[in-house]
């Protein structure tokens, strides 16, 4: 008989029935008797026949010659699983030609083949032998059949089970209720719980009853598709039908709410099981720890593992995996290492799964050196062998803290231990580059991944583009974006993002806008990000108008700007002198509901001070603390520079003690500013003091004009051992040489003006 073709299911006569069909014969009638079933673990096998099963007589003296049959099927089924899972037709009659013909005075020598076969999980060969036995009308009834659907199920076979039940009605041979367990679980098991249910709903109108087999199967085959509203649902129903489910219900139900990402209910089922009389197993706890560790509720995840204890119950791998892999996800990882280190005090060897959930659990807490020491341990302690999930996961720790020679290095082990690095493998490593600016290295990759036989996908090349962006290549970010389309890539959001950022970061505030303006044209509309590095690379190159027009045509476009977005706009209003448009875009941020930050606080006061607004610069610094924004060096800075420039000294040395109060660290701009506004006013000792508590690296950076200041102050004051002091510190500190001026006014003053100290 030819495999059924895969068709519409439909109902009819208590039977699924597909309404697609291959060349199939119908079969002769047989008449209708029991089979018996075993349960032994949640798994159903054929039990053995026995002579008291046939109701009619026709098997009634059993003598010796049952040996002789038994031995003969079993030298038969050897000849046949030697065939493979799949010979020709011919192949098979082969093996039983000679013996088909007694199998019409002895039907139990065909269950014994067939039982076979399904023990072997081989359904085609099954089907076969059951349609040799139709091709030559002898009488198949419904222990053959289920004997061929029990093997359809055991590989998740449900079109071919389906076509046999319907095979079975149309032959006048009515399935039982352990044909429709079968058929129902081979569904379920092939990820159609759609017809498991309805197979199940049609067994009483077949008259087969349903049993606690029935009712776990379509429960399984819920768990499976994820279904877990059905799940329950059956679980209910179940004891409305006073049918009693056992431990496999309730199983099975909790792994249906694990998958659906419900870990309430998983622990209700869980608290409802003694109730029922049944107490929790091993899966029973595996299974709501597993759906903790989903929905990232790893203090639950915890309490039930620690629990397992005084429940009489083992935790074994999958408990702690699941456990770590929770607290991982949570991003603790101290809490996760912990759980390894006392499966090892419990005499309990981690398996690949719990090293790997450790590695991803080290990996989100940005702990790489943690990451690759588990995965080195892996294989001197353990003994185990890491596999490509483990080596991607290390790589992916190594990527947070941009680690890119580790990253690579564990490439290179992927390849060293036979291991084929796949997309995720190339793509974290790239992304390691990507963090720490190492351009070349991920084109490298890049380039490395075709004759891999790898495909790189739109993250590999947003990786790259973001690579090239942050080492200052934006020619080649651009030229990777041209070629997403010769590699049949769409680009998205996040490719086109890294373009302009590429873009800005280079001040190619024309093609920043260039790349802006395409992105609707190739259906991806820009976002916060987009306009912000958009806004970012109008504000470097000073193109405040090119800014303020970005920010209306995002309001125009419904897109929302953010802080980063407004402060980019403000700083380049600064660079332009525009400081009333900077403060009236700063007292806009909070009616949209945008915290003022120190970003823009310090773009507006740096405003200011650029034209000469110093009373507003010192109004925005004072604004800051009571609005709870930070206040940092930059922000005391810009103020200082404001003041620098109308000479107010004290206000200056005010500020720098300020600073100094809220532990700010001046900094060489801080005291160079400072250095300024005193020397404007001759006050040389204040000057002189901010030039001596500079460090020697911020000495060093400081520029000429800040020691020429100095010795400005100290000349006009008549300190001239002071300034002779500091021109001689200024051609030993700093490259550049004191200029004619500063010479020239000590060298107009006479020997006994000053002692040179020559003794």
């Amino acid at each position: 008989m030819a495999r059924p073709s895969a068709g519409i299911c439909q109902i009819a006569g208590g039977v699924v029935v597909l309404s697609s069909w291959g060349s199939a014969a119908a079969g002769p009638s047989a008449r209708l008797a029991d089979l018996s079933f075993r349960s032994s673990g949640g798994r159903r096998q054929i039990a053995p026949l026995r002579a008291a099963v046939w109701t009619d007589g026709c098997f009634k003296n059993r003598t010796s010659s049952s040996t002789i049959s038994a031995a003969s099927a079993a030298g038969f089924s050897r000849d046949l699983l030697a065939l493979g899972p799949t010979p020709e037709k011919s192949e098979v009659l082969d093996v039983l030609r000679l013996d088909l013909a007694r199998w019409g005075s002895n039907p139990r020598l065909a269950t014994s083949v067939l039982s076979e076969m399904g023990r072997n999980r081989r359904p085609h060969v099954a089907r076969i032998i059951l349609t040799l036995m139709l091709e030559r009308r002898i009488q198949a009834d419904v222990f053959h059949y289920g004997a061929v659907i029990g093997a359809c199920e055991k590989t998740s076979e449900w079109q071919l089970a389906l076509s046999l039940l319907s095979e079975m009605v149309v032959g006048g041979i009515m399935p039982n209720e352990v044909v429709y367990n079968a058929a129902v679980s081979a569904c379920g098991k092939g990820g159609q719980w759609q017809l498991s249910l309805s197979l199940l709903s049609s067994m009483p109108e077949a008259r087969a009853s349903q049993d606690q087999i029935s009712w776990n199967a379509a429960i399984s085959a819920c768990e499976k598709a994820g279904q877990w509203q059905w799940a329950l649902n059956l679980l209910n129903n179940m004891q409305r039908m006073q049918t009693t489910p056992d431990g496999i219900s309730y199983n099975a139900a909790s792994s249906a709410c694990e998958k659906g990402f419900k870990w309430q209910v998983a622990l209700g089922l869980l608290e409802n099981m003694p109730y029922m009389r049944l107490n929790p197993d091993q899966i029973s706890l595996n299974a709501a720890i597993s759906a903790c560790d989903k929905c990232g509720q790893w203090e639950f995840a915890c309490c039930l593992l620690s629990n397992m204890p005084s429940m009489r119950m083992a935790a074994n791998q999958v408990s702690n995996s699941a456990a770590i892999s929770a607290c991982g996800k949570a991003g603790k990882w101290q809490e996760a290492l912990s759980i390894l280190s006392s499966m090892l005090a419990n005499m309990l060897i981690p398996d690949q799964v719990c090293c790997n959930a450790a590695i991803s659990a080290c990996e989100k807490g940005c702990q790489w050196t943690l990451a690759l020491r588990i995965l080195d341990r892996m294989i001197t302690t353990l003994r185990i062998t890491p596999n490509l999930i483990s080596y991607n996961a290390a790589i992916s720790a190594c990527e947070t803290e941009g680690q890119w020679e580790q990253s690579l290095r564990l490439l290179g082990k992927i390849l060293a231990v036979s291991l084929i690095p796949d997309q995720i493998s190339f793509n974290s490593a790239l992304s390691t580059c990507e963090k720490a600016s190492q351009w070349q290295q991920a084109l490298s990759l890049l380039y490395t991944m075709h004759p891999m036989k790898v495909v790189p996908n739109l993250i590999t090349y947003n990786a790259a583009i973001s690579a090239c962006g942050n080492g200052g290549q934006w020619e080649l970010s651009l030229g990777l974006l041209a070629d997403l389309w010769v590699v049949t890539l769409h680009p998205n959001g996040i490719t086109c993002n890294a373009a302009i950022s590429a873009c800005s970061k280079a001040g190619r505030w024309e093609l920043a806008l260039a790349v802006l303006s395409i992105m609707s044209e190739i259906g991806v509309w820009p976002d916060v990000i987009s306009y912000s590095a958009a806004t970012i690379a109008c504000e470097k190159s000073g193109q405040w108008d090119s800014a303020l027009a970005l920010l209306s045509s995002m309001l125009t476009s419904r897109v929302m700007p953010n802080e980063n977005t407004y402060s980019a706009a403000i700083s380049a209003c600064e660079s332009r002198v525009r400081w009333e448009q900077a403060l009236r875009l700063l007292k806009v941020m909070p009616g949209i509901r945008l915290a003022l930050d120190t970003f823009s606080y310090n773009a507006a006061i740096s405003a200011c001070a650029q034209a000469s607004r110093w009373q507003l610069s010192l109004t925005l610094l004072g604004h800051m603390p009571p609005t709870r924004v930070r206040v940092d060096e930059i922000s005391y800075n810009a103020a200082i520079n404001a003041v620098k420039q109308e000479g107010f000294w004290q206000v200056a040395f005010k500020l720098v003690n300020e600073m100094r109060a809220i532990h700010v660290d001046p900094d060489a701009i801080t005291y160079e500013a400072a250095i300024f506004a005193c020397a404007y006013e001759r006050k040389w000792q204040v000057a002189l003091s901010y030039l001596c508590e500079m460090s020697a690296e911020q000495r060093g950076s400081a520029k000429a004009n800040s020691y020429q200041a100095v010795i400005g102050a100290c000349v006009a004051d008549g300190a001239l051992n002071e300034a002779v002091a500091l021109l001689c510190e200024l051609g030993l500190t700093v490259p550049l040489q004191p200029t004619h001026s500063h010479r020239q006014s000590l060298a107009n003053k006479s020997d006994t003006d000053f002692d040179l100290g020559l003794g």
